[in-house]
């Protein structure tokens, strides 16, 4: 019942998926990465919102590293975009 904000572009992330588990309830979450790591999602979502901006690179394949986001979010919404 709040809001959270998970910012990526300065951390060090290891070869292969780094898995981020969300659970938001009537709340918002914010995912900030940077401009060139892809981004899966696989959220369910009741009455909200899952989404990753367009400017996102959703491409895994023969990325070294990648972000995977699943998890439930109920009546809120977690959003991932890009760096500017």
């Amino acid at each position: 019942m709040g809001s959270t904000k998970l910012d990526l572009r300065d951390v060090d992330l290891p070869p292969g998926p780094v898995r981020i588990e969300v659970f938001t309830l009537m709340g918002d979450t914010k995912i900030i990465v940077p401009r060139d790591l892809p981004v899966r999602m696989s959220a369910f979502s009741l009455m909200a919102d899952s989404r990753i901006d367009r400017n996102v690179n959703q491409q895994t394949r023969g990325a070294e590293c990648w972000v995977e986001v699943s998890g439930f979010i109920m009546m809120g919404d977690v959003k991932v975009v890009a760096a500017d």
